[in-house]
């Protein structure tokens, strides 16, 4: 019957379910952050979509995993990840993101949020650049990285 994807078999047929974790993460947060909406006022979006780039008719889009907006109209970017930080450093793509979020969405903050793999959670907490890039009044300065449980 072929129910599994291992590359040997067994004597027992079995169905095997594979999920991406990352997508079931982000998914989990997002409408962990949606319940909380109504409560604190906000406004919860995932997935919003800008063309940064473009050539011809193709182009690059950024995709933030989530967006906050807050009543006073401050914005927060949430960008989840699956997987674990290497030696508790973010990878510098993941790294670059941040400041291009917070410039195209005139957000006021952007985090990366790792799940935990125990009861304890703990921030690894960075900086940019001593000296901080300034657009249209935005200062990209600190960098916070959070791991949740």
């Amino acid at each position: 019957m072929n129910y599994h994807p291992d590359l040997r078999g067994g004597r027992e047929s079995v169905l095997a379910l594979m999920f991406n974790m990352n997508e079931l993460w982000e998914e989990f947060v997002f409408r962990r952050l949606k319940s909380c909406e109504k409560h604190f006022k906000w406004k919860v979006s995932d997935q919003r979509r800008f063309k940064y780039w473009s050539v011809e008719s193709k182009g690059k889009l950024l995709i933030p995993d989530i967006l906050i907006e807050y009543p006073d109209g401050q914005k927060l970017i949430i960008d989840t990840k699956w997987k674990r930080p290497a030696k508790n450093k973010p990878d510098d793509h993941d790294l670059r993101l941040l400041p291009a979020y917070k410039l195209y969405y005139q957000s006021d903050s952007a985090y990366l949020l790792y799940p935990c793999y125990n009861q304890a959670s703990y921030i690894i907490a960075g900086q940019y650049h001593a000296k901080p890039y300034r657009s249209n009044n935005l200062v990209f300065g600190n960098l916070l990285v959070y791991e949740v449980g």
